[in-house]
């Protein structure tokens, strides 16, 4: 749990030059190049300055239609909020993001709701669902647009959508089909030469040792020992 900011935090060091440039900056670079992918290791006041923004960013939400929440890396904590005044600007973000190892979280600020994405399926899911709004509600997203350009591109992102999930079907089930009840072998055999023989998961001196050579019996015939103190 980050600590309170102090008044001297609050009041006096937003307005140092150290500062200024931090959060220029911040502002002014890409999420991706300033957190460098997750891995940048930040001074400690570098900290206290990261929490002031954040701080101050807090306070424009409320007057901020959307909220996108950028997550680069969990175990760091290293995120970036970007503040949007329209579902349109939101959706062109979210079209230009690309979803590997990071997590965007879209905070809708008037209705309280929030959508995570955090892999190509939901992204592409998220933009064929927003397209679709258009064909019933116009919006800067859909200006100089007829209904079917907006039918194409809501089109081109289900396309999408369905072989992400495709993808993820296989990535999940590779070695199942359950049309056809066929369940292949996580451990593949290379030729005959290592295929288990069915000799191979008995323990023949177990056998043997439960076995018990009796008189009186044509040739190959054996006793057999049974818990219930039968024999056969």
């Amino acid at each position: 749990m980050e600590n309170e900011l102090s008044w001297f935090d609050r009041v006096i060091t937003p307005k140092t030059k150290a500062y200024k440039d931090f959060a220029k900056e911040v502002e002014n670079t890409s999420p991706e190049i300033f957190y460098r992918d997750g891995e940048r290791k930040f001074s400690e006041q570098e900290k206290k300055f990261m929490q002031i923004h954040k701080s101050t960013a807090n306070k424009i939400i409320q007057g901020s239609a959307y909220t996108v929440n950028t997550i680069f890396n969990v175990d760091t904590d290293t995120s970036d909020k970007t503040n949007y005044k329209s579902s349109a600007e939101v959706v062109r973000f979210i079209n230009k993001q690309k979803t590997d190892g990071k997590i965007l979280i879209i905070q809708d600020n008037t209705a309280f709701r929030e959508l995570t994405i955090n892999n190509e399926v939901a992204k592409q899911k998220y933009l064929s669902d927003s397209w679709a709004k258009e064909l019933e509600v116009r919006t800067d997203l859909s200006f100089g647009m007829n209904a079917s350009e907006i039918d194409e591109r809501q089109a081109d992102h289900y396309r999408r959508y369905e072989i992400e999930v495709k993808k993820l079907d296989i990535e999940i089930n590779p070695a199942i089909d359950e049309g056809n009840g066929v369940f292949e072998s996580m451990m593949p055999f290379d030729g005959d030469e290592n295929v288990p023989e069915f000799d191979d998961f008995y323990i023949e001196e177990n056998i043997e040792g439960n076995l018990t050579p009796a008189t009186n019996l044509s040739e190959g015939w054996i006793w057999r020992d049974y818990d219930d103190g039968s024999v056969h």
